[in-house]
């Protein structure tokens, strides 16, 4: 009985060992999906890839490898490079090489081509090896973003971030944001050819503002005063102060040269000697 539990135990130990040494080193590496591609702006067709890379320390021999899209698993076709990606190397899978070459001509990473077409709306692509195993999965949705705008999803563990494509490269990057929207009252006026005349009236409605001082009194005013560049309001009260002085001293003066006497009379008294 302890003789058949050491052979049972040294035969194991020798499976094992067997095992470690003779088991393929790409057997352990880890290929994933790292960037996804799905809708460019405008046409699709041709456009679309998904970035690969392995993270792994040891080389990894995808032959006979698919990608599982759409409920097909389409083959890998070497492009460029070999179909052996190395420890930390990546790849991109392309539905039209020639276009994503002519897309991205600065590439020069493995290039592997694959008859998919993903959906815009979002589905689960995966990458399964040669025993149809799936090495590496992703389900993305047009809400993660990258919809339309130029933009990649990124996988950065479980979270899929938008940002500028860079294929060949690890590096998660900014998105791409479109140029703001002009002003409601631009695109009015755009629209109907009198931009000129919008901007004009938003010059004069700045100018007539900074008449105060800097500072906006048009809503407490009952009336619009005339433009008068760089007369600010104490200026304009001081000139109407000092108009309204000077009329009632004209009236002042003028009163009492008629009614108390300032007029002279020429006809001189005269006393009679008794």
């Amino acid at each position: 009985m302890t003789i058949s539990t050491s052979i049972s135990r040294s035969i194991s130990f020798v499976l094992a060992l067997f095992l470690v040494v003779a088991a393929p080193a790409h057997a352990l590496a880890s290929v994933q999906i790292t960037e996804i591609f799905y809708d460019a702006p405008g046409s699709d067709q041709g456009h679309e890839w998904i970035e690969i890379a392995n993270t792994d320390t040891v080389p990894a021999d995808l032959s006979g490898w698919r990608l599982a899209q759409g409920g097909t698993n389409h083959i890998l076709s070497v492009i460029h490079g070999t179909t052996t990606l190395a420890a930390g190397e990546v790849a991109i899978i392309a539905a039209d090489p020639e276009t994503f070459l002519t897309d991205y001509p600065a590439y020069t990473a493995a290039l592997f081509k694959s008859a998919f077409s993903l959906t815009n709306t979002g589905e689960t692509i995966a990458l399964k090896n040669k025993a149809l195993a799936v090495e590496d999965s992703v389900s993305y949705r047009a809400a993660d973003g990258a919809a339309g705008d130029g933009n990649s999803l990124h996988i950065n563990g479980t979270s899929l971030l938008p940002g500028a494509p860079n294929p060949g490269s690890l590096a998660v990057t900014k998105a791409i944001v479109k140029a703001a929207a002009v002003s409601v009252a631009s695109a009015s006026a755009a629209k109907t050819g009198n931009a000129g005349t919008a901007a004009k009236k938003s010059k004069s409605t700045s100018s007539a503002k900074k008449i105060y001082a800097g500072v906006d009194q048009s809503a407490a005013l009952p009336f619009t005063l005339p433009r008068l560049p760089g007369l600010s309001l104490s200026w304009i009260y001081g000139f109407g102060m000092l108009a309204l002085l000077c009329a009632g001293g004209a009236a002042f003066w003028y009163a009492r040269a008629r009614d108390f006497g300032f007029a002279t009379n020429t006809e001189t008294d005269e006393f009679e000697l008794e």
